[in-house]
């Protein structure tokens, strides 16, 4: 499972010379112009943006715009289904082709969509608010992800989701249009990877926990990358892509130093698994959008 304290060595030199890039990243998003905000007085530590920041063009991109605002949306967990999906296929050629460190990468991503979906998509408000046909396909979904989550081992859940909010808030600042719904979203992700990236360091700091050598030196490269993590947020702007894609990698880094390599046994069951929650989703999301037309 400590595969990947070999990669931690010289990273502080190697970060003061490139972007930190994890597992599967294959390169840094350039760095956009963005002034770093600061707190509004008063305003219990809401992000204060300057006049520059708030001014939008008429025209481009915002993923805000893809994103049913209030409800559960099945656009939405029908892409986290095929990211999981996708993953855990890998996963399994992965570890038949001997890729270890591969396998335990995408076994976690699985695990960080499956995360993102329950946190930010399936609230119990947003699957209320949600109309009678999108929430039958949704609920229908929940029972097969928490299967696929119980097929996976993989790092703390805390860790997870520090890195599954890290990771889609860079879907929103990539944005060519950075709205102010986009921001809100990133604001949104950024205040719940503080919470759960504070109980990650506390999990990994328990001598109870995986305390085993091999576990112990994963746990040592975990932490260092939790800490890159946040260097990295508190050194830019929280609206920049090329900020939140480093602070990303180290996170996904610690969530793979981790992840124990999974059995082939176990890889096959996660893809199967994942197969069938894409493909039961799918064929009903399909027909909904046909009667719909």
């Amino acid at each position: 499972m400590a595969a990947g304290a070999g990669s931690a060595a010289g990273l502080e030199e190697a970060s003061r010379t490139r972007p930190f890039s994890g597992p599967l990243s294959d390169a840094t998003q350039p760095e956009r112009e963005s002034s770093k905000p600061v707190p509004e007085p008063g305003s219990g530590g809401r992000f204060l943006r300057s006049q520059s920041d708030t001014l939008e063009n008429a025209t481009g991109y915002s993923y805000a715009d893809e994103v049913e605002q209030g409800i559960a949306c099945a656009k939405c967990t029908h892409g986290h289904l095929r990211a999981m999906a996708a993953s855990s296929k890998e996963a399994e050629a992965a570890v038949l082709v001997g890729d270890p460190d591969r396998a335990r990468a995408l076994t976690a991503r699985v695990l960080a969509e499956s995360a993102v979906l329950r946190e930010y998509d399936w609230t119990p408000a947003k699957v209320r608010n949600t109309p009678d046909e999108e929430r039958r396909l949704v609920e229908q979904a929940m029972p097969c992800v928490r299967d696929a989550e119980r097929q996976a081992d993989g790092p703390p859940k805390e860790l997870v989701l520090a890195w599954g909010s890290l990771d889609e808030s860079v879907r929103f600042a990539r944005s060519s249009r950075l709205s102010d719904q986009d921001k809100a979203e990133i604001e949104t992700r950024l205040r719940r990877y503080y919470d759960t990236a504070d109980m990650a360091e506390r999990v990994l700091a328990a001598p109870n926990i995986r305390d085993n050598l091999e576990d112990r030196e994963a746990k040592r490269v975990a932490a260092q990358h939790l800490r890159e993590a946040r260097h990295a947020l508190e050194a830019g702007s929280p609206y920049d892509a090329a900020v939140l894609e480093e602070a990303s990698a180290h996170l996904e880094a610690a969530a793979v130093a981790m992840t124990p390599v999974p059995s082939p046994e176990r890889a096959q069951r996660l893809a199967e698994t994942c197969r069938t929650c894409r493909t039961e989703f799918e064929d009903s999301y399909l027909d909904l959008i046909r009667s719909r037309r």
